[in-house]
């Protein structure tokens, strides 16, 4: 081989070398290059949702003290885990209502996944059916913050002589009966 020829192969093998090194060590630049700018890019969306909830806080704190006495009515409204003055409320109220009552814990049937704890109870009332109506009237309209998620009631039925010949039966507001009501009484976090 010739002077000329070494030199062409020289400098071709030099340029290879160049352009292997470049492709290799940019592909490798440009490969942490989109990393970076992936991390970047989750960071300015952390960043904003950060920003978001500071703006939320910030806004809740606002009104929270806007409306301080009325959060505080409503925190009246919740039960507390133990539950005694909840519980004494209701035997209470089935008392001056008339009506025996028996109260026990129930297995929800609800969504779990709600936003606000709670505790259920099933309550067994016997009494006249007028006085059963006052008792569940005083739950929806009482102190505290209580849906009912099941009622049911069972009225004793009386026929008269007339009615017993035509079939026809005659229910009195004043007949016992019984009551099967699933509550559930929203408890502070």
């Amino acid at each position: 081989m010739n002077l000329n020829g070494k030199i062409i192969l020289a400098a071709a093998s030099f340029v290879g070398l160049t352009l292997g090194i470049i492709f290799f060590g940019g592909f490798s630049l440009v490969s942490e290059i989109e990393g970076v700018r992936t991390e970047i890019v989750a960071q300015r969306n952390d960043a904003a949702k950060m920003d978001s909830r500071i703006l939320k806080v910030r806004q809740y704190r606002e009104f929270a003290k806007k409306e301080e006495s009325n959060i505080k009515k409503m925190e009246g409204l919740l039960t507390d885990r133990q539950m005694p003055d909840f519980i004494d409320y209701l035997e209470e109220s089935a008392a001056t209502s008339g009506v025996e009552v028996v109260f026990s814990p129930s297995i929800s049937l609800s969504n779990s996944d709600e936003d606000w704890p709670s505790m259920d109870y099933q309550a067994d009332i016997t009494g006249d059916i007028n006085n059963i109506l006052k008792l569940v009237k005083k739950i929806e309209i009482g102190p505290y913050l209580v849906r009912v998620d099941g009622f049911s009631i069972e009225a004793g039925i009386n026929q008269s002589g007339s009615a017993a010949k035509n079939q026809v039966l005659d229910m009195k507001w004043t007949d016992p009966g019984t009551a099967h009501i699933l509550l559930k009484a929203y408890v502070k976090k």
